[in-house]
Parts: C-alpha cells; structure tokens; sequence
C-alpha cells in the first residue's frame, strides 16, 4: 500500500534532516580524523596486549587487566584492530560515527518528548566544541559507545512507556508484548553502555526525573519500572569503583581533601562546566591541577547560586521542562565531580570528556528554549547562526588533536602550568633526539610536581641519552627510594652505574669503578657486560682471583660474549697463567676476529710463551686492525 504523500515527504524529511547531522558531524572532526594517536591511545589501544593478541577477547571479559572494567569498549577495539590495524583513522572514524549517531538519537528522544525543534537540539550536540575531546581522541570511544547505547535505551524506554501510559499504537496481547520487548530491550541496551563505560550510572534517576516532567509527579509504577535500572547501576557502578581503588588508584595519593573540600571543588567545578558549555572558548585538552584545601563558607557559593538558580527555573512558565534539562545536566555530572576518588583526579578536578553526557541537558533546553520562539525568520536564522558557530568553533578546536605533539603544545599554551604536558611533550622532544629541549620539560614537569615518578624516570633517561650518567642515576636513585618497583627504573639505574663505571675505568680510578659495577649488579644481578667491566677493572687493580672469578660468572651468563673472553684472558695472563689466556683470547678471537687489542694482547702472551712466530702474526694483524681504525 502507498503511503500518502505527507507522510512519504516527512519521512523523506527525517532522512534528511539525520544526513545533515551527519554530514556537519563529519566535517567538524575531519582535521581530527587526518590526525594520528595521541596521549594513552598507544597504551590503550596500540600497544594494548588484549587488543592485539587474537585470543585476547576472552582476556578481556573474564581476566581483565586494565584499570577500569569495560568491556564492551576494549571489544569494540579489538574488533577494529582486526579490521584495519592500527590506522589511527579508521579508529576516528568510527568515533565520530557513534557521535553522529548520539546526536540523531538525541534528537529522536526529543522528538518523541514533544520537544520544537528537536533537530536544533540535535545538531547542537553534534558540533558542541564541549564534545571535541570525548570525539576526537580515540581512548575515549568509551564516550560515544557508551553514550549512543543509553540514548538508544532511552528512545526504546520511552516507546515502551507510551505503549503502557497511552495505549497508542498498539493494544491487545500484541501491544503489551511489544511493550514487554521494548522494555527488555532497553534494559538490555542500558547495560551494554554501563559495560562500555559507567559513567551513564545516573540514567535511572533521569528516568525518574522525566516521569515527573510528564506527569508532575512520581508514581509507584515508575518506581518499579526504573528498579532494574538501578540495579545495573548499583552492580556496575560498584565494579568501577572496586576497579578505580584497587588497580587505577592503589597507592596514589590524589591530595583530594576531605568530604567538605571535595564538595566546594564539585560545586566550582559545575560552574566551569556550564560555562564552557555557554561560552565554549579556552577549551583545553588538559586544565591545571586543583589542589583542595581547608574550604570556607566562600567556597561553597557555588552550590548556594546553583540552588538559586534552580528556584528561579521553578519560577518559569512551563518550568518543569527547564528543570528537567538543568536536572540531566546535573545529574550526570555527579559521578565525576569528584565526590568519588578517581585516577584523573591526579592530573585535574575537570576534563571535557566528563561533560560530554551532561551537554545533553543543555541541548534539550536550547532546543526547547529555541521553540518557544516566534517562528520568524529572524529568530529561526538565529538558531543556524548560533550552530555555524559552535560548528566553526569546534572544527577548529578539531586541529588540536592531529598528533601527539599539537595536542601538547596547544595544552601548554593554554594551561602553562600543566605537569602532564612537560613530560609528555618532553618525551616527544626526546625522540626527536632534541635531549636538551627533553631536560627543560621534565624538569619543568618537576618544578611543577616533584613527586611525580614518570618524569623524574624521563629525566633520568634524557641525561644518560646526552651522557650526563652521573646526574642520571641521581634522578633513579630517587625514583627507587620513592619506589623500588616502578617499571624499569631497576635496570636503567644499573646502565646509569655501568657507564659511570665505565668512565672511572678509563680514567684509570680503579677502585671507584669498581664501586659503581658493583652498585649496578646490586640493582641488576644479572647483568652480564657489568660483572665483565667489573673482572677487567679488578685486573686492573691487581685483584686477579676475584677477576678471574667474575668473569667467569659473566661468560656463565653469556658465553658468546667476545669481551668477557678477552678480559679473562687478560685477567689469566696477569695470574700467571698464559696458556689459559691463550685459550680464551683465542676464543674471544673466533667470536670477534676484527678486536685488534685482542690480537696484540694474545701476541703478548704468545711471545713470553715462546711461540714467537705465531706472536708476529698476530702483532701483524693488530697492526693491520688498528690502521684501518
């Protein structure tokens, strides 16, 4: 049967109308989507082992090892690492197309509330510069995920409402089964976004909040509806935190303050939220450090304006409608105001990924507010204008996501003060082989917070690069006095002892030498050039028992190692012992026929031995070797 032509022209309408969600989605992120990996995308997804390794799946839901629990994101990325690798692009791409579903469903859900100008409210998330950071950095696919699945189990819990509240559409068996399925459904969606990221723990609440905005009050069946919502709050809810105590935080001294400081934080941040949600300009990727203190009544003046300007809203013709946006606005805020410890905290109080649920709220009420205008030309270009802005906005702040280095740059141009930037930025400059610009940021990093392990381990290994051995293992040393076990820190302060070592030998300052080879075997026991470098420097000293003796624990370790083979030989000779010297500078010979100090050493031996032309043939090639050097 063929539709009538209002309806074929309206759903030709919706069609369009999501293509251009879409299309200006896509624009405002492709300077993002040319861009590469940026910040923990290398840890989270590059070189993440669940997301690389085939059977990782199976890690991921039932071993996992990271420091949040959601599995359903780290799926979604494994998936895409067997689509197409590690393309920075691909991953954006597909984060930008769950941002420009959100803002269709978005729209949809305000559609189905009776919202004027749904669309608007739609498009307006879609190119909120506020969204940038949750869209346009690829760790942060637990946003869009999460974020289009509770918007999808909104849109089926409201049909699933109406069916029961309205009894339009359908009736009989087959409409209440039809509710039964929605609302099984939308249960079931509501968890998959809790698995890809919790931070959509309030739902339940905004589900209660929206069955007083229809009705003006709350009723018995709309706390029975929302119950297993809660549930899956309470469950989920409960595992990020156990996660977020127990792996992201364990040890971690977020210098968070008590509960009454935590709570003036919250209410200042709320008001940095709106009003970069207002005014969307000096948006960065990073924000300084907060460090809560004693509050005093000051400080809560905050949360005193914000209860004033709930009243005021209360006061407002149709005013349930704005309190609803201010409440989805709120409410999703509370997870991350603070109020709960979390690892982010140790960076900063607010980021702009925790506001991207919030924007919904105040989409909704831009759109309605927008509707309630005279519907003149005027006010309707008013609206385009206000979107082209944001779209422009946006677009532009897209660009600060292109790589790794832009990323930093804008964050300390726009927050100089950032800990984070100077040791990220740092270890950019080093692998740039820039060792001195390396120095400047980490110390900077470190000026700004001392305690901080990374960059003092960065340090660390910028002097060693530029060959400043003695001030690096300072900088280790501090590390492992604050933490033995922080990764690696072991081993590159043994290097940093070694090559200290190294230059004491050749300096002739023996029994300094080996002090420092000594010291590096305690931090690595194992290390086979330092017990070969300690042999020869105890030689040197005169001490050829205990010589003879570490070498021979080196080339236990490492029995093709052509120098331990040669300081042995060394260390025999100087025993008294040639003809095993011979042995082993022969030996050291077949593995390096090239070392011209073997040869003459080995010639040496020969001719106090009495085999003086075997000894000429091998002063010859050490002669030979050392011109060619």
């Amino acid at each position: 049967m063929n539709l009538p032509i209002s309806q074929r022209c309206g759903k030709a309408r919706v069609v369009l109308q999501a293509t251009l969600i879409a299309l200006v989605t896509a624009w405002v992120y492709l300077p993002a989507a040319r861009g590469g990996w940026i910040w923990d995308d290398f840890t989270e997804i590059v070189r993440n082992p669940v997301v690389r390794a085939p059977a990782g799946i199976r890690d991921i839901w039932l071993a996992p090892s990271g420091p949040d629990y959601f599995p359903l994101k780290t799926s979604v990325e494994w998936l895409e690492f067997r689509l197409w690798g590690d393309s920075p692009a691909a991953f954006h791409w597909v984060s930008i197309s769950l941002h420009a579903l959100s803002a269709i469903l978005l729209w949809l859900v305000l559609r189905r509330m009776g919202v004027r100008c749904a669309w608007i409210g739609g498009m307006i998330f879609a190119v909120h510069p506020l969204a940038v950071e949750s869209v346009a950095w690829n760790s942060e696919l637990k946003n869009t995920l999460s974020m289009s699945l509770v918007l999808l189990a909104a849109l089926v819990y409201l049909r699933s409402r109406i069916f029961e509240q309205e009894g339009r559409e359908e009736t009989g068996r087959s409409g209440s089964t039809l509710r039964v399925i929605a609302y099984v459904g939308s249960i079931g969606l509501f968890i998959l976004a809790m698995l890809a990221k919790s931070s959509v723990v309030m739902f339940p609440a905004i589900i209660l909040l929206h069955a007083w905005w229809k009705r003006g009050r709350v009723l018995r069946s709309d706390l029975v509806a929302s119950a297993p919502y809660f549930a899956v709050s309470l469950v989920l809810g409960l595992v990020t935190v156990a996660f977020q105590e127990h792996r992201a935080i364990a040890g971690a001294n977020l210098a968070m303050g008590g509960l009454a400081a935590r709570a003036a934080e919250a209410g200042k941040a709320v008001f940095f939220y709106l009003g970069k949600a207002l005014v969307p300009v000096g948006l960065s990727p990073n924000y300084p450090e907060t460090h809560p203190g004693h509050p005093g009544p000051g400080d809560f003046l905050p949360w005193l304006a914000i209860a004033a300007g709930l009243l005021l809203l209360a006061k407002l013709p149709r005013n349930r409608g704005a309190l609803l946006g201010a409440g989805v606005f709120l409410l999703n805020l509370l997870p991350v105001l603070g109020l709960v410890p979390m690892a982010y905290l140790r960076i900063s109080w607010v980021a702009d990924h925790f506001a991207y649920l919030s924007l919904l709220g105040l989409a909704g009420l831009a759109a309605a507010a927008i509707g309630s205008l005279p519907e003149s030309l005027p006010f309707r270009s008013l609206a385009l204008v206000i979107v082209g802005c944001l779209a422009w906005q946006a677009r532009s702040y897209a660009q600060t996501y292109a790589s790794d280095e832009v990323f930093w740059t804008t964050t300390l141009a726009r927050s100089p003060d950032s800990w984070t930037a100077h040791n990220d930025l740092g270890m950019i400059r080093e692998g740039q082989g820039r060792q001195s610009d390396a120095i400047a940021h980490y110390k900077a990093a470190l000026r700004l917070k001392p305690d901080y392990l990374p960059a003092r381990a960065n340090l660390g290994n910028a002097l060693s690069k530029s060959g400043d051995f003695g001030a690096a293992a300072a900088e280790y040393e501090s590390v492992v006095a604050a933490n033995p076990g922080f990764p690696g820190i072991q081993d590159e302060l043994a290097f940093a002892r070694y090559r200290i070592g190294n230059d004491l030998g050749n300096s002739g300052r023996y029994s300094e030498a080996i002090d420092s080879y000594e010291e590096a075997l305690r931090h690595k026991p194992g290390y086979a050039e330092a017990l070969a470098n300690l042999g020869l420097a105890l030689a040197n000293a005169g001490r050829t028992s205990e010589a003879i003796a570490r070498l021979g624990e080196a080339l236990r370790l490492k029995p093709d190692y052509a120098q331990a083979q040669a300081y042995l030989g060394f260390a025999l000779a100087a025993a008294g012992r040639a003809a095993e010297a011979i042995t082993h500078y022969e030996a050291a010979l077949a593995l390096d026929p090239a070392d011209a100090d073997v040869h003459y050493n080995l010639a040496l031996v020969l001719r106090q031995s009495g085999r003086g032309a075997e000894a000429d043939a091998h002063f010859r090639e050490a002669q030979r070797l050392g011109a060619g050097h």
